[in-house]
């Protein structure tokens, strides 16, 4: 088939793609022999893909313009990976790094919502480690990144399907004899562990991701202060933190009182949303803060964590 490689067929223009694909079905129509028309099928499917899949294939839950800040100069890190207990002795790429194929869905939708975010936070971040002021803009950009941030990653993700399994377990059974339905508890956890697991992490990510953009400026009357600290910060595979001291058993929603969240910028800087009505973070010492961080991190992350030291990992090992 040599007018796949046609320069007019390589265009962009996703109509002249489209005109293309239907040409070759016309011509696919018009073939007699099966083993001709598997070859043109077998085309087909490719440029389906290759014309409609995103290009964003691997797309990150952490976003890059993040991870980046905790590189050395050469754009690497050291990576603790926790679910083997084992700190890698050489540094890594950060670019591979917090990323899942076609994670947000293959629509890029998304992706690209999310993109245009990390664009204006990325010179929000570089303000930030320049020791620059934020004007009150770049300030809600930075909140509107956290809240996002904290509902894109994988963690979130298993979050929300264990959440969903603890509710069904609840419910189902109740529900089951109220309709005089007998049933076994292997029955029941076996139904429910199978229906869990049929359902999409994309999907799962897609509802929290456009649950966040619904509620994108909730967080807009916490106080924001940015620590600096000489003390190394380490970044996870879901690096916000979010606590409530005021009400640590039950103040978890973003709209709760005593609220606070916490999100590494780079390996210096740390940024805090609060509730200033109850907490007084300027009073708290910097190094005490980022020392409990990074201990936080290692318990909340899902399978990594990163540093461009050594020694920082080693500690928190």
């Amino acid at each position: 088939m040599h007018f796949l490689n046609n320069k007019h067929y390589q265009d962009n223009d996703v109509i002249t793609r489209t005109f293309f694909i239907i040409r070759c079905q016309n011509f696919y129509k018009t073939l007699p022999a099966p083993i001709h028309r598997g070859i043109i099928l077998s085309n087909l499917n490719y440029l389906f893909r290759t014309v409609f899949m995103p290009k964003q294939k691997n797309q990150h839950y952490v976003p890059r313009c993040l991870l980046k800040n905790f590189t050395d100069k050469n754009g690497k890190f050291f990576i603790f990976r926790l679910l083997q207990n084992k700190i890698l002795d050489i540094k890594i790429p950060y670019y591979d790094q917090c990323k899942t194929e076609y994670f947000y869905g293959s629509d890029g939708i998304i992706e690209n919502k999310l993109k245009k975010f990390e664009d204006r936070v990325s010179n929000v971040f570089n303000k930030i480690i320049s020791n620059t002021a934020l004007n009150t803009y770049e300030e809600l950009c930075l909140k509107q990144f956290v809240l996002l941030q904290y509902f894109r990653t994988e963690h979130m993700v298993d979050k929300r399907l264990y959440l969903m399994l603890e509710s069904l377990n609840k419910i189902l059974p109740t529900v089951l004899i109220q309709k005089g339905v007998k049933f076994s508890k292997e029955e029941i956890d076996s139904y429910i562990r199978t229906y869990i697991g049929k359902l999409s992490r994309s999907d799962t990510v897609q509802d929290s991701v456009h649950l966040a953009l619904e509620s994108i400026n909730h967080l807009d009357d916490l106080a924001l202060e940015i620590i600096h600290t000489k003390n190394n910060i380490v970044i996870s595979d879901h690096p916000v933190i979010m606590l409530n001291f005021f009400q640590p058993s039950y103040g978890h929603g973003i709209d709760c009182a005593g609220l606070i969240l916490l999100l590494p910028i780079s390996s210096n800087y740390l940024c805090i949303l609060y509730d200033e009505g109850i907490y007084n973070i300027k009073h708290e010492n910097p190094d005490c803060i980022v020392d409990s961080f990074n201990k936080i991190q290692y318990i909340q992350a899902r399978e990594s964590l990163y540093s461009n030291t050594l020694e920082t990992l080693q500690n928190i090992k």
